[in-house]
């Protein structure tokens, strides 16, 4: 059964009671203030409508789509709607968003959500790791630095460090092993490595203390499927560190991620200063060396087997003032998040670049802002977020995101700063200011197409979830067309987010489909294909007619909502035994229809079969041919006159 349709009605304060609605749609309908007392709805949609204020007391919904909104599309803006659920009868609010079409594509639209905030009284929070059911923090006071595990009952403090003795370096944690590795610098007879494995109930289970005769700096550390890798430089030239250091030296130790004992180390110290700021684990071991080459800077990344071969290397090039923001993996690939010198700005940027697993590089972005300090680098879903915090005072020290990609965009979070700000490892923001950490889930939301402008699987908006395509609310959207009933049609999709909803109004118009013009003539066999209902001559017909007999033609096409077309033509018989003087006489009236325009969707799909009639000339052409002979001969007689003169 087709449902009834009920657009544009407007009953403001009107008695609707006692009725009973069937497979009804109401569309853009105001009845504000209207009475459905004791009312039936039935199989029944309410789309746009404003409902403010109705009383429906008693009334009976069954299979109801309930809204009650008073949206404007038309109008930008936040708003706010109404629903009921048709088996709970639950109520319901739901915030809107309504926004332009040039900026769903161009700017998009964000939102950024805080999870949680927790308060460590007291203490500065370092960094948090998050573990299945448990998270772990390493907070600190002006003594001491803390090991705390929060359980679902509470926090538990596990162990502790002099900050005289240990300075903090990084912690991860492992998910083959359950075990997490803390790494920090401790201060003995020299500086040295410190490193412990601790188990899930906080127990530590090893710890090995790497030392030489001088000063061991460890800068990152990284795990793979048998390795604890650690990097860093050195001044030692015995103990653990068994080479002779020009100046400072870079190193790369692996140890066994189990119990700590010794594997493999690598020297990678040249002449000159050098150092291991970054390394990382993606099917091979990769680390960013620093190093100085006749007094100029040069970074060199450098890929490692699991028993710390070196496989290849690579010289990112000669930089001036470089330093490491983030190393992160992508789908094998390496992304490399740094600050340095460029003589264009004269002045620091950011730099991002792409290392594929054959170590070639590529420069994907480069920003300026002289008041901004990379933070981190973070992809999910191939979309690219960088992390950035500022110190202008004219924008009051924001924190923000640059969303990285075909739409570059800026995204403000925050006008704190931090004393340290990262992605965690779910992907979130975790922002850490003094004794507190904030906890961010961010969304960036924007359109890629907003569908084909002919009729195609394509004609639909394609909307990006960070990143990731999105389907319309099929319950709440009105994307109702028929491509075989011509018309303007008015599409209304509606999308939902955990946090706002999106509602977007698109035009589209089904064109008749008919390839003839008015007032022209036809041959007979003429096939009249067309969306939507028709009379010839007010005999209805189907698409596909074809008119065998000659004379005088009123079409008229119905399609939605009641529009019509109505085209007057003549058909005629022209066969071969008709002369030409026939022909001649024939009146023919060729009319163009001018280009429909590329803001409205056009959706025609019937083949053009029929021609308009044309002239035949081919009986006229002694009328061209004899004046040119006429001429030839006329020239040559002149030419011959007087040569014979001459």
């Amino acid at each position: 059964m087709r449902k009834a349709i009920i657009n544009n009605v407007e009953i403001i304060n009107g008695n609707l009671e006692n009725n009973t609605f069937i497979d009804v749609e109401f569309n853009n309908c105001n009845f504000s203030n209207a009475s459905f007392e004791n009312s039936g709805f039935i199989r029944c949609e309410f789309n746009n409508c404003k409902l403010t204020g109705c009383n429906f007391i008693e009334a009976r919904l069954y299979n109801v789509s309930f809204i009650e909104t008073n949206i404007n599309y038309n109008i930008p803006g936040n708003y706010t709607a109404k629903y009921k659920e048709d088996i709970t009868d639950r109520i319901f609010t739901r915030e809107i968003e309504v926004i332009t079409t040039d900026t769903l594509l161009n700017a998009g639209i964000k939102n950024v959500n805080l999870l949680e905030e927790k308060i460590f009284p007291s203490k500065q929070v370092l960094k948090r790791i998050n573990i299945t059911d448990i998270e772990v923090y390493i907070l600190a006071d002006d003594t001491t630095i803390y090991l705390a595990y929060l359980y679902y009952d509470g926090l538990s403090y596990f162990d502790e460090f002099e900050r005289t003795e240990y300075s903090f370096v990084d912690a991860v944690f492992d998910v083959d092993t359950n075990q997490l590795y803390f790494v920090c610098n401790i201060m003995e007879d020299s500086l040295n490595i410190y490193t412990a494995i601790y188990a899930l109930n906080g127990e530590r289970t090893y710890d090995k203390i790497i030392r030489g005769n001088n000063v061991d700096i460890i800068s990152k550390v990284c795990v793979d499927n048998s390795n604890l890798y650690l990097c860093g430089h050195t001044k030692s030239s015995d103990g653990d560190f068994m080479h002779t250091a020009y100046q400072e030296d870079s190193f790369v130790i692996s140890l066994d991620k189990k119990n700590l004992d010794n594997l493999n180390y690598l020297n990678l110290g040249e002449q000159g200063i050098d150092y291991v700021s970054s390394c990382i684990y993606s099917d091979y071991l990769y680390v960013i060396k620093h190093m100085y080459l006749q007094n100029v800077h040069v970074v060199k990344i450098i890929k490692l087997d699991e028993n710390l071969n070196i496989i290849s290397e690579v010289y990112l090039g000669t930089m001036t003032q470089v330093q490491d923001i983030a190393l992160k993996e992508y789908q094998g690939d390496l992304y490399y998040f740094c600050h340095l010198y460029d003589e264009e700005y004269l002045d620091s940027v950011t730099a991002l670049y792409k290392i594929t697993s054959d170590l070639s590089i590529k420069l994907i972005d480069k920003y300026y802002d002289p008041y901004s300090i990379g933070k981190d680098l973070n992809i999910t879903n191939g979309e690219i977020s960088l992390l950035y915090t500022t110190y202008d005072q004219d924008e009051n020290y924001p924190t923000y995101l640059r969303i990285v990609g075909s739409l570059e965009k800026r995204i403000n979070l925050d006008n704190r700063i931090y004393s340290n700000l990262y992605f965690n490892d779910l992907g979130n923001l975790d922002l850490i200011y003094a004794d507190k950490i904030k906890s961010y889930e961010y969304v960036y939301i924007y359109a890629k197409t907003l569908g084909s402008p002919i009729f195609s699987e394509e004609m639909h908006p394609q909307i990006l979830y960070n990143n990731i395509t999105i389907n319309p609310n099929e319950y709440l959207s009105n994307i109702y067309f028929n491509e075989h009933e011509f018309g303007n049609y008015t599409l209304n999709y509606y999308y939902n987010f955990e946090f706002f909803d999106l509602a977007i109004k698109k035009k589209l118009i089904v064109d008749d489909g008919i390839i003839i013009e008015d007032n022209n003539i036809y041959n007979t066999n003429l096939c009249l294909k067309f969306n939507g209902t028709a009379t010839l001559n007010n005999k209805v017909i189907e698409s596909g007619y074809i008119i065998q007999t000659p004379g005088s033609y009123e079409l008229v096409i119905t399609g939605y909502q009641n529009q019509k077309h109505t085209y007057l033509f003549e058909v005629v018989e022209l066969s071969n035994n008709h002369n030409n003087n026939q022909k001649e006489n024939i009146n023919f009236n060729i009319t163009y229809e001018e280009s429909k325009p590329l803001k409205e969707i056009i959706i025609n799909n019937n083949p053009v079969e029929n021609n308009i009639i044309q002239k035949d000339y081919s009986s006229n052409l002694w009328y061209i041919l004899l004046p040119i002979i006429s001429l030839i001969i006329a020239i040559s007689t002149f030419t011959f006159i007087g040569r014979k003169i001459k």
